[in-house]
């Protein structure tokens, strides 16, 4: 019998690299995190703590997907849910009534780490019902129910593809790219190297700092070939720009110029300093974009029947913050159709024709041979009945679908998750007779 649905007792708990997203209790419709906490911990001479002391060591129990430290995860994990059991103000909830589902962010994770994650669940939190789900079905779910996808999330130091075949992950159809947000940071510290890595972070979130399609390239200032990213070895210090070129900056902001059309563009720093940058603020993502192009093939040519295959590439989803940066996703896509897309005039495809194809988020080219994958490649459209998810953004969609997974996990279908007696008969292992 599945245990009786009460909003309060979720705790939905999503480990990155960077920072754990983490969700007390539930709301219809889902809503957004509720703490986004550091993913770190310090070590003592005593164990772990959360606060920093003198002869405390910092830990980062998760790097590129791996956890590297089991215990301070661990510790990490306990603190967040010791957390939630303070924040219940009227004493109201016990531990055996938590409903918890973890995301698991990374197929790194190991084997041997869940099943300790699930031992120290029951046997030192003494929990009474638990869910471990893959990112990459948790953020199919954000999006609807579709049977075939595949997921990309892009993380900080890593890029992970998740295919999904019949709502469940596949392992062969899986990769992942030691690449992610900081692989841009690098790329910009270099084509700007007197500007401080805070400065570079700051232009990324900026609005000023996006991917430009070859339609928007070749109109730009600067034209396509300006446009290209040198090697280091053929970069040059950033020119510093002089009076009449901010002056211009400025009249075109007058005029009302796009932001491709102006030489110079300007943002405002976390320290409230203005900055100007020229055709840097187009640059440093080209590197990442070509690896994601390449994982993506790579990984879906693994799955051997082509009709699901096909269907993957008609369902494809992005998650992780670096995506946020506009037009990043369409330039993947824009470049995956170009390199890869089957059609019998591919010489009449030119990378142009498909930009101006994505921007309706399709490719499509008839082909009488199903054996000959891909060639139709879509984005899912985000569904726009989570108000709130709208205006956040859908960077963070696995947390959304983790949401969704839960009150079906946990309120209808026992056989997706494990209870304390289920773990008592099975032990750690109990996880890969429920694991999604």
């Amino acid at each position: 019998m599945a245990p009786a649905y009460k909003e309060e007792n979720y705790v939905i708990i999503h480990p990155g690299s960077a920072n754990t997203l983490v969700r007390f209790g539930l709301e219809d419709p889902v809503g957004l995190p509720s703490h986004s906490i550091p993913t770190l911990v310090y070590k003592t001479a005593n164990g772990y703590s959360m606060n920093k002391n003198e002869n405390a060591i910092l830990i980062r129990p998760i790097v590129k997907g791996k956890i590297i430290d089991i215990n301070g995860f661990l510790f990490l994990i306990k603190s967040i849910i010791n957390s939630f059991m303070k924040l219940d103000l009227n004493g109201g909830i016990e531990l055996d009534q938590l409903h918890v589902l973890i995301v698991q962010t990374s197929k790194n994770w190991g084997y041997l780490n869940i099943e300790k994650l699930i031992n120290y669940l029951f046997e030192s939190l003494s929990l009474q019902h638990v869910s471990i789900v893959p990112l990459g079905l948790s953020a199919m779910f954000s999006y609807g129910s579709f049977a075939n996808s595949v997921v990309i999330d892009v993380g900080l130091e890593k890029t992970e593809i998740w295919g999904l075949i019949d709502y469940e992950v596949c392992d062969v159809a899986g990769l992942v790219i030691n690449k992610g947000g900081e692989s841009v940071t690098d790329s910009l510290i270099k084509l700007l190297p007197g500007w401080s890595r805070d400065q570079i972070e700051d232009l990324k979130k900026s609005d000023i700092f996006q991917c430009l399609s070859a339609e928007d390239a070749e109109n730009s200032f600067f034209g396509v070939d300006g446009l290209k990213e040198k090697s280091d070895d053929e970069i040059d210090v950033a020119e510093i720009l002089t009076e009449g070129k901010e002056t211009d900056l400025i009249e075109g902001k007058i005029q009302g110029k796009p932001n491709a059309e102006l030489e110079v563009n300007s943002f405002v720093d976390r320290n409230g300093q203005n900055l100007s940058v020229a055709k840097e603020r187009f640059q440093g993502c080209g590197d990442l974009i070509n690896s994601i192009v390449d994982g993506i093939y790579h990984s879906l040519k693994k799955i051997i029947d082509p009709r699901r295959r096909q269907d993957c590439y008609e369902h494809v989803i992005f998650c992780g913050q670096t995506t946020r940066i506009p037009g990043f996703k369409e330039l993947v896509m824009v470049k995956l159709a170009d390199k890869y897309l089957i059609s019998t005039h591919k010489q009449l495809n030119t990378q142009q024709k498909a930009a101006s194809n994505f921007r309706n988020n399709i490719v499509e080219h008839e082909e009488a041979n199903i054996q000959q994958v891909p060639r139709h490649m879509k984005l899912i459209n985000k569904p726009d009945y989570f108000s709130t998810w709208k205006k956040h953004g859908f960077e963070d969609c696995s947390f959304l679908g983790a949401q969704i997974m839960s009150k079906q996990i946990f309120n209808h279908n026992n056989e997706l998750s494990i209870t304390k007696s289920f773990y008592l008969e099975e032990g750690p292992s109990a996880i890969w007779k429920v694991k999604l």
